[in-house]
């Protein structure tokens, strides 16, 4: 009705209802934030600790406590630790690609952890090499992880250097004799000797034995053929310095010479003596050589001595070359008669010697020297 145009329917109050639907969503915003919160994980504070260091889990150390430098020709024992807070270590070897041995040095392993390094080269003198050594190390929960030893080896020039006394060893095969490592002068005293690591200490030719005092003996044996000489080179590893502190691992090499005697052929010799004599005074003594076996081509000397000096032989001694028989003569003149002595020693062509020695008198009655 058109009355009612004065008196129209108020419409919702909206107003009087809008701080309760406020109130509402500031409260589901609250309870969805409080969510949130409790499922995002918490930002570590500034002040937190790792857990595991960074780096690596192990690392290589002395028993000593040293460091890891040695000197060219020595030896250095090392050990893998665990750093703190990591697993124990439970096997170590050698890394995928790591030589146990190379033209300069050898590694070793001693036990679960301990590695032995050993220094083989010399020819780098006067500088530091430093050679790394790659461990595969495992640990007692089961990781692994590869660590770097490095080892710093000083080659040093020093006065250093030993003889070997008797410089050369004689000896006859079968026999056996003794040399002694002696320091020259100016040299830094001797530590220690050994054979060479190339140096056999027994071969079917002969054997070394190292003995107190820096002296080693040398044993030929008898090994054939014979008739020769052998010469042998031994090498000897010295070390100079002191305990912590060797400056030098060099080599001195002795010699020992072993002869093999050829087989001694024995003969005998046989010397017959005659004598003439012509018109007084003169006299021929001829002096008769045979072999057994024959000789030939042997040389004989034939010495004559007379009764004294006044009536001594004329041309005492002579050199008679014996001919295809074995046999050969040597005529002596004289002046006087009486007891001569004569002394004969062949030498064969192959060396060996026999000798024979007579005494003879010339008086008369004459004999016959012959032609």
């Amino acid at each position: 009705m058109l009355g009612n145009r004065t008196n129209p329917i108020p419409p919702p109050s909206y107003g009087r209802r809008l701080p309760a639907i406020l109130a509402t969503l500031l409260a589901c915003g609250a309870a969805a934030l409080a969510a949130l919160a409790v499922a995002a994980p918490s930002a570590p504070s500034a002040t937190s600790a790792a857990t595991v260091a960074d780096g690596p889990k192990s690392r290589c150390a002395t028993p000593d406590g040293t460091p890891l430098t040695i000197f060219h020709g020595g030896r250095l024992k090392f050990v893998i630790v665990a750093n703190a807070g990591v697993p124990a270590v439970s096997e170590t070897a050698l890394a995928v690609g790591q030589p146990a041995q190379t033209a300069d040095y050898k590694l070793t392993k001693l036990a679960v952890a301990d590695w032995s390094f050993q220094s083989l080269r010399i020819d780098k003198p006067n500088r530091t090499v430093l050679h790394r050594v790659r461990i595969q190390v495992s640990f007692s929960d089961g990781s692994q992880e590869v660590v770097n030893c490095d080892v710093n080896v000083v080659h040093r020039i020093v006065s250093a250097g030993a003889n070997c006394v008797p410089k050369s060893l004689p000896l006859l095969h079968g026999k056996g004799g003794v040399f002694t490592i002696v320091p020259i002068p100016g040299s830094a005293p001797i530590f220690s000797t050994g054979l060479a690591s190339s140096q056999p200490a027994t071969t079917p030719n002969y054997r070394i034995q190292k003995l107190p005092g820096d002296r080693f003996s040398f044993l030929s044996k008898k090994v054939h053929p014979i008739g020769r000489t052998e010469v042998y080179i031994i090498r000897i590893r010295v070390r100079y310095g002191q305990a912590r502190d060797i400056v030098a691992s060099l080599t001195t090499k002795c010699v020992a010479v072993v002869t093999h005697p050829a087989l001694v052929r024995q003969f005998a010799v046989q010397v017959k003596t005659s004598y003439d004599h012509e018109p007084d005074p003169r006299s021929d003594v001829c002096v008769d050589i045979a072999t057994s076996p024959t000789q030939p081509g042997a040389q004989a000397s034939v010495r004559m001595l007379g009764p004294t000096e006044q009536q001594a032989a004329l041309g005492q001694e002579q050199n008679v070359i014996l001919d295809s028989r074995g046999a050969g003569r040597a005529r002596f003149l004289v002046y006087a008669i009486g007891t001569y002595q004569i002394a004969v020693a062949v030498v064969s062509t192959s060396g060996e010697t026999s000798t024979a020695e007579l005494t003879i008198n010339n008086a008369s009655p004459s004999g016959s020297c012959g032609p």
